[in-house]
């Protein structure tokens, strides 16, 4: 071979490896889908998706009753209130990116501050037993929460209800103080305003608050401590089904989400909810069945509710406790399977008990909470 013929073959091999390299995605540009979700991508999963995704097409982890994280025990009284093990910041780095929270004023000597609490319970039995307050709002937001830097590139909803309020006058004051904490972390620029078909780029950065207490819509500027609060969108869902809905009812019946900017109505929307509560039966089947078909609609870009979340009851003395830890064990691994083999589509908020925990105490086995997280954030990458 003559050293023309050998000289243009070397420059071709080189030509054909710089073009094929060239056109090879490089490692720190990988597209997403291909990429195994571990614990170091899970706190910025968001961050790895295309501006244009679909915001609640995508399945997002909530933490239902996120405030009982601060609950310990592992007896009666925590089978019926701990939902949680870790806070609202170690569960956003397990991917979570929406939380329940339940607000209460309970009386406190040391002032208002002290009265504005998370609260599990709202009847007459939790009173009693004064097991229902959870942690100190202040302290939770301010410590407790994630980073205003977490944020960047995510988005983070949060699902306010009314458990409790010794004094019924202060409703609309701990809902500002609510908001008035969670502004000062975050600045009021971050919370906008739901729309069907929002974006996942409209999202980033931002805070949707969603209330399921008609109250909270109203202008919540009532200056406790001498300061006022801004008004920022709040997104008013009217209605859960979380009681005793048939299951088709539950599916098929729309419920309305108002659209408040400055206290004023601006828009409305619908929406799907599934929370089969009262399982006195003890059928997690029930429960199950009724979240799969929730999660096996046609994608539409509108906002819904899953509830993975569900109580059975049992005497204990004279008082009926709830308790769910059992059928949160066996909801955790079914659904969790069931997303690991594509049998379900799941878009939409899922309200998860134990979330990112595999054992709460020594009352059961593992609660496969950390397979649950990797399944439902992989999920988002494999559709």
């Amino acid at each position: 071979m003559n050293k023309t013929i050998k000289l243009f073959l070397a420059l071709a091999i080189g030509a054909f490896a710089v073009f094929t390299n060239g056109c090879k995605p490089k490692e720190d540009v990988e597209a997403p889908s291909s990429r195994t979700l571990e614990a170091d991508t899970l706190p910025h999963w968001m961050s790895l998706l295309p501006d244009d995704t679909p915001l609640f097409n995508l399945t997002i982890p909530c933490l239902h009753d996120a405030g009982t994280y601060y609950f310990n025990g592992d007896n009666k009284l925590a089978l019926s209130i701990k939902d949680q093990v870790y806070d609202y910041k170690d569960a956003w780095n397990w991917g979570a990116r929406a939380f329940d929270l339940r607000i209460a004023y309970d009386y406190d000597w040391d002032g208002f501050a002290e009265c504005c609490r998370f609260f599990h319970g709202d009847n007459e039995t939790a009173i009693f037993f004064d097991y229902g307050p959870m942690n100190l709002i202040y302290d939770d937001v301010d410590n407790h929460f994630p980073a205003p830097s977490a944020l960047d590139g995510e988005c983070m909803i949060l699902i306010v209800k009314k458990e409790y309020m010794e004094d019924e006058s202060y409703t609309i004051n701990v809902f500002e103080y609510l908001m008035a904490k969670l502004i000062n972390k975050y600045g009021k620029d971050r919370f906008i305003a739901y729309h069907d078909n929002m974006t996942l780029g409209e999202a980033r950065g931002k805070i949707i608050v969603i209330v399921r207490n008609e109250e909270y819509t109203h202008n919540y500027q009532k200056e406790v401590g001498g300061c006022t609060t801004p008004l920022v969108p709040i997104n008013y869902a009217t209605r859960f089904m979380d009681s005793k809905d048939d299951i088709i009812t539950t599916i098929t019946t729309e419920s309305d989400l108002h659209v408040y900017v400055d206290a004023q109505k601006v828009a409305t929307y619908k929406y799907h909810s599934q929370d089969i509560y009262d399982l006195k039966d003890f059928s997690y089947k029930k429960k199950y069945d009724a979240f799969c078909m929730l999660a096996g609609g046609n994608p539409m870009g509108h906002i819904s509710f899953n509830g993975m979340n569900a109580v059975e009851w049992e005497d204990v003395i004279v008082a009926e406790l709830p308790e769910g830890w059992d059928c949160c064990h066996r909801m955790n691994e079914w659904v969790s399977q069931a997303f690991e083999k594509h049998e379900i589509y799941g878009g939409g908020i899922i309200l998860c008990d134990m979330y990112g925990a595999t054992t709460c105490g020594s009352s059961i086995g593992t609660f496969h909470g950390d397979r649950l997280a990797r399944a439902m954030i992989r999920h988002n990458f494999t559709k």
